[in-house]
């Protein structure tokens, strides 16, 4: 039986569970529940992995975890060490370096952190965009340079990739923000008067974890996808003391959220993954796939109040064109953004909405969006490397996003004149200006970074 035995290399682990998993996730305190979602799970305990550490925290379970989640093949650590329970920086990283060589390529770190930056409430997910390790050791020192890349001195810039759990956040709907990241050694929560040192540093949040996996998944080439649960104002900044129960508490609350995210983001990884070989269908094959796919008619409007830089949201509504019954309705408040912004946005949401490829026609008030098609001004920006002149191209990550998800489509933009009695087009509008007054909002991360 699998359960009961132990494995001395990687390779003898994968022929014994069967799967090579695609992406790992290692899950922080009180985050435990997002192993239930594993399909078929196979798990294998720290303890008989010949070399592994194995946590002593509370709340830390010792498993690795092996299955699929929506057909993505993965492996899940549920429970991690720390630094702070005794073992060396390299034992804490040696699950990534094991991880590497079961062939993971994609590693999703979560965490429980104390919130630093102003406005950070108990349960704001938060996206790791960079971090700061503070007083902790490297974990480099004292390992071959052929165990972690072969690169004796690392290059730190660009540890993490943000764009497909921000993506996963617009999918679903979960409003998050993107910061930066510091690990401390711990055990021992942090002093007011470190708390007051680190945001001056520029820290959002503050945990005892993730930047150092990070860097060693980073120096072995895996794509590094953190998110941050915070579970608590750091100290000096909130009432009462610090405890870990409290940590515990407010990330099984915010679970259910991290766990769509989680969810999605597999789901882009999945798709981004190439596995399989891409070969050119027939003539024949061709016809037939435009025979089987649904017609639909996506109406979008966008709104921006103070534009630019004042709240705005999108509405969008999904149609059959056969029936004309309405398929979905879909709606979303930005905290900052502006009006061709949240229009480009209606249509990437009505399209990702579509989960098969259909034939699609969308219809949108927005002559930016419109002629940017049908009049070749996006042929021309992408030609032009994103240059309109000697001007850049705004929003180019809205437009590389909306020709992403019209891969799988057939789509043909048309133009209706807005406020012209255009009732679907109406109902879009509604829906935009009722999502930007109205809200949940959640931050147009990418247009805020712009400004900076």
């Amino acid at each position: 039986m699998i359960e009961n035995s132990s494995f001395l290399d990687c390779d003898e682990l994968l022929k014994a569970v069967r799967i090579k998993p695609l992406a790992a996730i290692v899950l922080g305190s009180g985050l435990g529940k997002l192993a239930d979602d594993i399909e078929d799970p196979v798990v294998i305990p720290y303890a008989r992995l010949s070399g592994f550490p194995v946590s002593t925290v509370e709340g830390h379970e010792g498993s690795l975890i092996f299955g699929k989640v929506d057909g993505v093949p993965v492996v899940c650590m549920k429970g991690r060490v720390h630094y702070y329970e005794g073992y060396s920086m390299q034992q804490v990283t040696y699950p990534v370096r094991f991880l590497k060589r079961l062939g993971v390529e994609h590693l999703i770190l979560t965490n429980a952190a104390g919130g630093i930056r102003a406005g950070f409430r108990p349960g704001t997910l938060m996206i790791v965009e960079d971090h700061i390790s503070s007083f902790v050791p490297s974990p480099f020192g004292g390992i071959p340079v052929e165990d972690y890349g072969g690169t004796q001195f690392v290059d730190m810039s660009g540890i993490y990739t943000t764009e497909i759990l921000r993506r996963a956040a617009e999918q679903e709907q979960i409003q998050v923000e993107q910061g930066i990241y510091l690990q401390t050694t711990g055990p021992g929560y942090e002093t007011p008067a470190e708390i007051r040192m680190y945001r001056t540093m520029g820290a959002d949040a503050v945990g005892m974890s993730t930047t150092v996996e990070a860097a060693m998944a980073h120096a072995l080439k895996l794509k590094v996808h953190a998110v941050s649960c915070i579970t608590n104002p750091a100290a000096g900044l909130g009432e009462g003391k610090l405890s870990h129960e409290e940590v515990k508490i407010a990330a099984a609350e915010a679970s259910d959220r991290l766990l769509r995210l989680v969810h999605r983001a597999l789901q882009l990884i999945g798709q981004t993954a190439g596995d399989a070989p891409v070969t050119e269908p027939s003539v024949e094959k061709k016809e037939a796939s435009a025979i089987q796919k649904k017609k639909v008619l996506l109406y979008t409007d966008g709104s921006a109040r103070s534009n630019p830089d004042g709240p705005g949201g999108y509405g969008s509504v999904l149609m059959d064109a056969d029936s004309k019954e309405v398929i979905r309705e879909l709606s979303q408040g930005y905290q900052k953004t502006t009006n061709n912004r949240m229009e480009l946005m209606a249509v990437i949401a009505g399209l990702e909405f579509l989960k098969d490829p259909c034939i699609v026609d969308v219809y949108s008030d927005s002559q930016y969006v419109v002629n940017s098609f049908e009049k070749k001004w996006l042929e021309n920006w992408i030609r032009n490397n994103w240059m309109r002149g000697k001007e850049p191209v705004k929003n180019v990550d809205l437009w590389k996003k909306l020709l992403f998800v019209m891969e799988s489509h057939q789509v043909t933009f048309h133009w209706v004149k807005g406020h012209a009695g255009n009732p679907m087009n109406e109902r879009c509008d509604e829906l935009a200006t009722y999502a930007a007054d109205h809200g949940p909002w959640i931050a147009d991360t990418a247009y805020i970074e712009s400004l900076k």
